[in-house]
């Protein structure tokens, strides 16, 4: 169960912050935007004993706590603005947010379908995004080993005509064609007209 401690600052006492560092190393988690610090315990007993730990931490700190196992209201607002800030933290996924915190207003069953749809919507959208980039990357990868491929099979004495070349690379003719012009604009390989066929060597 949870456990809630309210506390009420003095200014002859401890600072907020020398406050905070003895709740934490209680165990307590301070409620931000609150005067409130909440912890998890299993069982009354555990509570009081932690309750009385915190007490011997806080003789002399000029402060006065009110423990509760109740939600205090100072931190009630917080709880129920919980959720429309997460809400909100959607909108960067383009999930339309609007849409939900009027359903979740006097639906919460709708809500949570209309949610799950959105969200499964969301996910299908970025997992196609990755997969053309996959797509990309492997054919960028393939261009790649292509172009190595056909660099490297010029560098044989006497180099490699067109159809030789498209025997040993294994792609169409227009792709080949258009690597090659790539790779001897790049100066990486040569054409030499050689009677009358055009051979290509590696620079």
């Amino acid at each position: 169960m949870k456990a809630f401690v309210k506390v009420e600052y003095s200014s002859e006492g401890k600072s907020p912050a020398e406050i905070e560092r003895i709740f934490g190393e209680a165990g307590f988690k301070k409620i931000a935007g609150s005067p409130v610090f909440e912890i998890e315990v299993d069982e009354e007993n555990e509570l009081t004993e932690k309750i009385e730990r915190l007490h011997q931490s806080l003789k002399n700190a000029g402060i006065i706590y009110i423990p509760s196992i109740m939600r205090p209201a100072e931190a009630q607002h917080l709880r129920s603005a919980g959720y429309r800030e997460r809400m909100d933290l959607w909108r960067v996924l383009g999930i339309d947010v609007d849409e939900l915190v009027d359903l979740i207003e006097y639906d919460v069953e709708k809500f949570r379908t209309r949610a799950m749809e959105l969200l499964k919507m969301e996910v299908d959208r970025i997992a196609l995004e990755r997969e053309k980039e996959l797509r990309e990357i492997r054919e960028r990868e393939l261009i790649e080993r292509a172009k190595n491929k056909i660099i490297e099979s010029t560098k044989v004495e006497g180099g490699q005509t067109f159809q030789e070349l498209l025997k040993i690379v294994g792609i169409d003719e227009d792709t080949l064609s258009q690597m090659i012009d790539e790779l001897v604009e790049k100066g990486r390989i040569r054409a030499e007209q050689r009677g009358r066929r055009v051979v290509y060597i590696a620079s």
